[in-house]
């Protein structure tokens, strides 16, 4: 009930209500009577997607940052899970459990302290939604100067550039890694319909990736076999539908690159883990922002009405749109996602650039308008500590107003 609340209607208010009631009914019911377990249980489908493993990482900063161990956070995996090497960096963090004879206690008892996976206790020991308690999580994180969680091992570099070499990339390059989520994955799971907001065009972001090589890097696309196919390019790999594909090197390609472009996917939750910036376009639902203050990113758009308007930032972040991966009334308002533009995601990509070769600067007008996008963003449920991009905020800066 909580997640067609939050998903198909967008009440995200409702959806943490329910939550909670699921919260409190499992506590009464199955802890057992010495008291409450000193754990706390992560289901299967934590492991179900590589973005969900990445996202344990919010869980993980929170125990340390209260002076937890983080290994009693307890991960149930009695499967294959979605990244087999992604979840082994993790391990180094929270105890996996390959069956229920290896957790601490019976699963109904485990159940007791489930860590759901919409919701979460953050800092100040308050249950929200997780996109409202990872940003402050994360920016408490930052503000005390800790490192990312993961690194690369000099035989991981070693081994990964090797690889790369051999595809025609020289050892001595950098490169961004790209992921733009199209629909082919999710529609073999059963899920191409209620998750095809999340979707874009990979061809638009051709002009991105030829900044890329004009500056001098290369750039890695990643994903799976089934996506379009690209033109060739000069300094452009097409490692999704290469034969080089494996688990170890996604993670690889997402750790070791100088910076990611992406879209609002599982990969693109894997590079913060290694401290790597992200250009995230398209990003979506749009009550969403992106957790890390390195990362810059532009959202998609929704026009709405007859005769169709674009609708204001407010209008986007709040419930019930900002939060509906599908709204179930699109179709009576009319309503519909406006994909960034080739020449929005090529800026944003530049701007991420311009600041890693520290050629950014920003005017006193730049800084207004984030100034003003940060209020509207904040006052309406946007929470998130990326910045919106410069140009992107000057194109659009009628729909602050």
């Amino acid at each position: 009930m909580a997640q067609i609340q939050l998903q198909l209607i967008g009440n995200v208010h409702e959806a943490i209500r329910l939550f909670k009631y699921a919260r409190r009914l499992r506590e009464r019911v199955n802890t057992p009577r010495e008291g409450k377990l000193p754990y706390r249980y992560l289901d299967p489908m934590w492991a179900a997607q590589i973005g969900h493993i990445a996202n344990i990482e919010h869980l993980i900063k929170r125990e340390i940052l209260r002076g937890q161990d983080p290994k009693r956070l307890v991960l149930l995996c009695p499967e294959k899970p979605a990244n087999q090497a992604l979840l082994d960096k993790m391990s180094a963090y929270i105890t996996v459990a390959a069956s229920e004879a290896e957790l601490p206690y019976p699963q109904d008892v485990m159940f007791s302290v489930l860590e759901e996976y919409y919701i979460c206790e953050s800092i100040d020991g308050l249950l929200k939604h997780w996109w409202h308690a990872s940003p402050e999580i994360f920016r408490t994180w930052e503000m005390a100067g800790r490192k990312p969680l993961l690194t690369l091992t000099d035989e991981e570099q070693t081994r990964g550039r090797a690889i790369l070499q051999n595809a025609g990339i020289p050892n001595d390059a950098w490169f961004a890694s790209l992921h733009v989520r199209e629909g082919g994955f999710k529609k073999e799971q059963g899920r191409a319909l209620q998750e095809s907001g999340l979707n874009a065009d990979c061809a638009t972001y051709i002009p991105a990736i030829k900044q890329v090589i004009d500056r001098g890097g290369w750039v890695v696309r990643i994903g799976d076999p089934a996506m379009n196919p690209l033109p060739p390019m000069q300094g452009f790999f097409d490692y999704a539908r290469s034969g080089l594909k494996s688990e170890w090197m996604d993670v690889f390609l997402l750790g070791a690159c100088r910076f990611f472009i992406g879209t609002s996917s599982g990969p693109a939750y894997i590079p913060p883990l290694f401290g790597i910036p992200c250009a995230l376009t398209n990003w979506y639902p749009t009550g969403s922002r992106p957790f890390n203050s390195r990362d810059i990113y532009i959202p998609k758009l929704f026009r709405a009405g007859k005769p169709s308007r674009m609708l204001r930032f407010e209008d986007m972040f709040t419930p019930p749109f900002g939060y509906a991966l599908h709204y179930v009334d699109s179709e009576i308002m009319s309503l519909s996602a406006v994909s960034n533009t080739s020449e929005e995601i090529c800026e944003v990509a530049v701007e991420l650039l311009d600041r890693l070769d520290n050629k950014l600067a920003y005017s006193s007008e730049d800084r207004s308008l984030q100034e003003t996008f940060e209020a509207v963003a904040e006052t309406n449920f946007c929470l998130g500590n990326a910045r919106m991009g410069t140009a992107f905020l000057r194109r659009h800066k009628n729909l602050l107003m």
